[in-house]
């Protein structure tokens, strides 16, 4: 797939904040696009350059019947960096994109053959020069007529782990991130989808190197089902578990993050009975664990005759859980604690105009969420005020243990014995210390991570921020 530069179409507000922040608050929103439509899909935050990445496709700089587009946006004021568009003469996507270990960009999503019908689709999986969008390789995974990427995670190796679809059931792929090579490949019950991307599957690493993944099932009693499966780190399934919300007739998968403790938390669409007696599409969240149960549920206005839903999903630094989708026919913010019977943080509305909606999230270093939506034929962006971040540098938590920094590497001082955890601002648990005593280096980070120690019953957090 070869890449053209594309200038694209940039129209932009800036709200100036005053020193006083308020969640929520819109810093700036911009329009990204061109003449015809852009759909944005995944957003990622690239903490070298502190630029954003959005990946999804363009009608208005293709080749044919749709590219994939990329682009990147400057963090200060939204303006493209750069955009490039991939793609050949039949429709191609970006379903997902993330930074990898060496500062590259990995996308992921599909191309389709041309002049084949019924569609045959290929799986495409790109590594992009993070100055200029040149390929440095991409490759193309044929294994039948549908053959889909939706999500990529970096492994500790630096390797690519993709999820995907091949014929019928879910795949997931470990990539060579050296040459896309496929190393390993591996299928797992049966995926429930569509192939222009309605409710994507999602999918995290966990504490073991192993991938904990979200998507939907068909069941002929209840319809389409949740599914949450675990995969090791050599491929082989662990675990799966449908979830049915009751009364619904569909449930579509929303994100997913990790709280720790063996419980993850999953977001979503439902389709129930509202209070005139007719099916509505209302978003709601799930805590669950490892064994299937539901330990806690919340449901966004469940009688309200209106839709709301659940798109992308994400852990904040601060524990809170981040979703993001569509309300009232506009993009939709909303945070909650773990605590799902508590009161909202955030619950507000973001109206670009026409009937918009935001499709994920991102979480950047500095205290902003990143949302990626549609609107009026554009990819959306709006950076908005999502958490404080703590003091960075030496600072005594408690008088049982500190924390310290030398050059780019945090330690943890603990004078009794206690529990030490660090998670990925998206709830990857990176390392975990139990009845540790003394000193407890921390794995080398870039960007943000949340650094949870417990003491005598007692938990303590606190936000680390590291550069490249």
């Amino acid at each position: 797939m070869n890449g053209v530069i594309s200038a694209g179409r940039l129209s932009l507000s800036v709200l100036l904040l005053g020193p006083l922040w308020a969640s929520g608050e819109v810093v700036w929103s911009a329009y990204l696009g061109g003449g015809d439509t852009e759909i944005p899909y995944d957003v990622a935050v690239d903490y070298a350059s502190g630029a954003y990445v959005v990946a999804g496709y363009t009608l208005s700089y293709d080749v044919d019947s749709g590219d994939v587009w990329i682009l990147k946006v400057d963090a200060s004021n939204g303006s493209i960096i750069w955009s490039r568009n991939y793609g050949g003469y039949a429709w191609d996507a970006a379903f997902g994109v993330a930074v990898d270990s060496q500062g590259y960009y990995v996308a992921v999503g599909y191309t389709r053959k041309p002049g084949v019908y019924p569609y045959d689709f290929d799986a495409w999986i790109g590594r992009l020069d993070p100055s200029t969008g040149d390929e440095v390789w991409s490759v193309t995974l044929d294994y039948g007529n549908m053959d889909l990427a939706y999500d990529v995670v970096i492994d500790g190796n630096g390797d690519y782990l993709v999820l995907g679809r091949s014929g019928a059931g879910f795949a997931l792929w470990k990539i060579s991130s050296a040459d896309g090579q496929v190393l390993w490949m591996g299928t797992y019950g049966t995926s429930w989808d569509t192939y222009y991307g309605s409710g994507l599957p999602r999918m995290i690493l966990d504490k073991n190197g192993g991938i904990v993944a979200l998507g939907s099932t068909y069941n002929s009693t209840t319809s389409r089902d949740l599914v949450l499966f675990r995969v090791d780190s050599t491929g082989s399934l662990r675990w799966m578990w449908s979830f049915d919300s009751g009364d619904a007739m569909d449930e579509i998968p929303g994100g997913l993050a990790y709280i720790g403790d063996g419980k993850y938390v999953i977001g979503s669409s439902a389709d129930v009975m509202d209070s005139t007696g007719y099916y509505t599409y209302h978003g709601f969240i799930l805590i669950v664990d490892t064994l299937g149960n539901v330990l806690d549920n919340w449901m966004y206005e469940k009688l309200a005759p209106r839709s709301s839903y659940i798109n992308g999903l994400g852990m904040d630094p601060r524990g809170n859980i981040v979703g993001v989708g569509q309300n009232y026919g506009s993009h939709w913010l909303v945070k909650i604690s773990q605590d799902l019977d508590a009161p909202a943080l955030i619950d507000t509305v973001y109206d670009m105009g026409g009937l918009n909606w935001a499709v994920d999230l991102a979480i950047d270093t500095a205290g902003y969420y990143v949302v990626a939506g549609f609107a009026q034929g554009d990819i959306t962006l709006l950076k908005v005020v999502g958490w404080q971040p703590t003091d960075r540098g030496e600072e005594a938590m408690n008088g049982n243990f500190e924390v310290y920094r030398e050059g780019e590497r945090w330690t943890v001082r603990l004078d009794r014995a206690g529990d030490v955890r660090v998670f990925s601002s998206n709830g990857r648990l990176l390392l975990q210390r139990r009845g540790a005593v003394g000193l407890v280096p921390l794995p080398p980070f870039s960007g943000v991570v949340i650094l949870q120690v417990e003491l005598e019953g007692m938990k303590y957090r606190r936000v680390l921020v590291s550069g490249f």
